[in-house]
């Protein structure tokens, strides 16, 4: 489901600043690498209850926002690939946990983005969220 993809910004740093509109300030992230997070939908059939679920997976792919120019950009696909490339990478090592932890950042943002997306879609805005959802 490309069409319902979302940028996950992995790294940079906080930057305030004023929202022109509303003069109200905001945030947002700043040198980020972005990373397209594209789902996958799974149907998980029940046994003897006539119910389906489904089973959200993401599959990670190089962002439009984050290619580098004058940068190695087979490192950065190195990079977006060894986040969904491998489920539980060994850990005993410094570079296996940063890894780990790119993927739990990851999929905890992707879905985070992806039901908010859905709320807003069905709600119009935010005020509700808590009624409807649970993390």
């Amino acid at each position: 489901k490309p069409n319902q993809a979302v940028d996950v910004q992995l790294y940079g740093n906080a930057e305030a600043y004023t929202d022109p509109q509303t003069g109200y300030i905001r945030y947002r992230t700043a040198n980020a690498v972005h990373v397209t997070a594209i789902p996958c939908d799974v149907d998980i059939i029940g046994y003897h209850n006539k119910v389906v679920n489904t089973l959200r997976l993401w599959e990670a792919e190089p962002s439009d926002a984050s290619l580098p120019s004058n940068q190695d950009f087979a490192g950065y696909l190195r990079f977006v690939k060894d986040i969904t490339h491998c489920l539980y990478p060994d850990d005993s090592t410094e570079a296996g946990k940063l890894l780990r932890l790119r993927q739990e950042y990851f999929l905890a943002s992707a879905g985070i983005q992806s039901a908010i997306r859905k709320h807003k879609q069905l709600f119009g805005d935010l005020h509700s969220l808590p009624e409807h959802w649970v993390f």
